[in-house]
């Protein structure tokens, strides 16, 4: 939605992002449709970028807005995610729809994983992926000695 301010400057309110206080000063523009008025952005993943690093460099705790739309920028599912923090994919949904209160640990866990997602690190992703299916194939602890030490039998 597109306000006009007193001084005849327009500012967008930018509610397609899924959150509600995002607003833009400029990078945006008004065009006429065959059905009707559109409004297009520049850079919208440059943009979206902002937005997450605005997110998550806030000491206030993730609301659940906040929480989806990082999970978006990782590009993850609920299931995704939820295989990796540990929980059940109703639980993400919950903590999105903030009908039960975001997990402390998995607050400041998104956010590092969007941290290392933005400076172009995939690592901790992986990590988390081979974690969890290091989990889920078996508990057996299989090690052989080699010339250099032990390690993972595999």
């Amino acid at each position: 939605m597109i306000i006009t301010q007193s001084n005849g400057k327009k500012i967008y309110h930018y509610k397609q992002c899924g959150l509600d206080s995002v607003y833009l000063l400029n990078g945006f523009s008004e065009h006429q449709t065959e059905y009707g008025q559109a409004v297009s952005f520049k850079n919208v993943k440059e943009l979206h970028k902002a937005i997450s690093l605005f997110i998550i460099r806030q000491e206030s705790k993730l609301s659940g807005k906040e929480f989806r739309f990082l999970r978006k920028e990782l590009e993850l599912t609920q299931e995704q995610l939820a295989k990796y923090l540990g929980f059940s994919v109703l639980e993400i949904n919950r903590w999105e729809d903030e009908k039960n209160k975001l997990n402390p640990a998995c607050d400041r866990l998104i956010r590092l994983l969007y941290i290392e997602h933005s400076l172009g690190n995939p690592h901790v992703l992986q990590l988390m992926q081979d974690l969890q299916e290091t989990h889920a194939n078996n508990n057996t602890i299989r090690l052989q000695l080699k010339k250099d030490g032990w390690q993972n039998a595999a």
